[in-house]
């Protein structure tokens, strides 16, 4: 039988694989709950089979876990990189190289802190907003604004994290976000 033959996997297939035989179900020589003795070697044949079903199994999750040890849950720690965006209503071009928030957002500028902390309000890192970068047309006042930041030795493992911007702005991802660059828009 063929790994790849999607056809041959059949019950009696599956159950061959394991040990059992193809007729286990119908054989008019053994029945499956009969009194006869099985032999030592179709015994030994079935647990060695069982064995080294088990140990694929088992070398399967230990692969799958090294490869993304979120799966355990722990998750071990990442370097979580992102953006905090404006949309242009809130954005104000100090010149064409540097922007900041304005109105509501007027907290969000260059060093503002930006908190990201797990599901149980347990403060995971701090780091200061870099410097805004205008994401409009050059010469204009006011448009988008993005400013990057980057968060070291984040422990992963929560069921969801938030990021407070100045101290007010929470935004809420999931863990598998975190793995990629995080986009975090102030204003929807």
């Amino acid at each position: 039988m063929m790994v790849g033959d999607v056809c041959s996997w059949t019950p009696w297939a599956i159950l061959s694989i394991v040990g059992a035989p193809r007729d286990a179900m119908n054989s008019p020589r053994r029945r499956p709950f009969s009194d006869e003795p099985e032999s030592p070697v179709r015994r030994a044949m079935f647990w060695l089979r069982v064995i080294v079903t088990a140990g694929f199994a088992t070398l399967f999750v230990v692969t799958s876990v090294t490869r993304d040890p979120s799966l355990l849950g722990g998750g071990g720690s990442v370097t979580v990189n992102g953006s905090v965006v404006l949309n242009a209503a809130y954005g104000f071009y100090d010149n064409d190289r540097h922007c900041r928030g304005i109105g509501d957002y007027s907290d969000v500028t260059e060093g503002a802190h930006l908190t990201l902390a797990d599901d149980a309000a347990q403060v995971l890192g701090v780091h200061g907003l870099g410097p805004g970068t205008p994401n409009g047309m050059l010469g204009s006042v006011s448009g988008p604004c993005t400013f990057d930041f980057r968060i070291e030795g984040v422990a992963l493992g929560g069921e969801f994290y938030t990021f407070t911007v100045a101290g007010q702005h929470a935004i809420q991802v999931r863990p598998r976000e975190l793995r990629k660059h995080v986009l975090l828009s102030l204003v929807r």
